[in-house]
């Protein structure tokens, strides 16, 4: 793969936005994907054949897998409402972070829900739920915040 340099360069605005969603806070975020990177790379031995999907795969679960960790480290500081500038995100961080996850990670990033299942340890019909629950979710937060839908 001659081409990972620059194809790993194509993955880090949809990992940063990715990890931007499970924990709304730019450094914290950029630590996630840099830590991400790395450890995919320590565990990958070579990027022979074509194995791109694995890797974002790998690299999308280690950000999940990261953030989910650190969130509770972070919980009183990051996300509070006042740290959240747009007023729309404040509805979208009411939700839990596996949420938050499926709802980006099938509407923004268009990925199965066998990909979502893969990345959040889930199986396939838990995925379909938390997908349901989530939008639900989100609804309803924007519903008593009087937003328009």
């Amino acid at each position: 793969m001659d081409d990972y340099p620059k194809w790993i360069k194509q993955q880090i605005p949809q990992c940063f936005s990715f990890a931007y969603t499970l924990i709304p806070d730019e450094l914290q975020s950029q630590q996630l994907v840099i830590d991400s990177y790395e450890a995919t790379l320590l565990d990958r031995v070579s990027f022979e054949g074509n194995e791109k999907e694995q890797i974002q795969l790998e690299l999308l679960k280690r950000i999940y897998e990261l953030a989910e960790r650190r969130s509770y480290q972070l919980e009183g500081q990051v996300f509070s409402a006042e740290s959240i500038s747009p007023k729309n995100e404040i509805y979208y961080s009411s939700l839990g972070i596996k949420q938050r996850a499926v709802l980006f990670l099938y509407h923004k990033a268009q990925r199965s829900l066998d990909d979502i299942a893969v990345i959040l340890k889930l199986k396939r019909f838990e995925a379909i739920e938390f997908l349901h629950s989530s939008r639900n979710g989100l609804r309803l937060a924007l519903e008593k915040g009087n937003v328009n839908l």
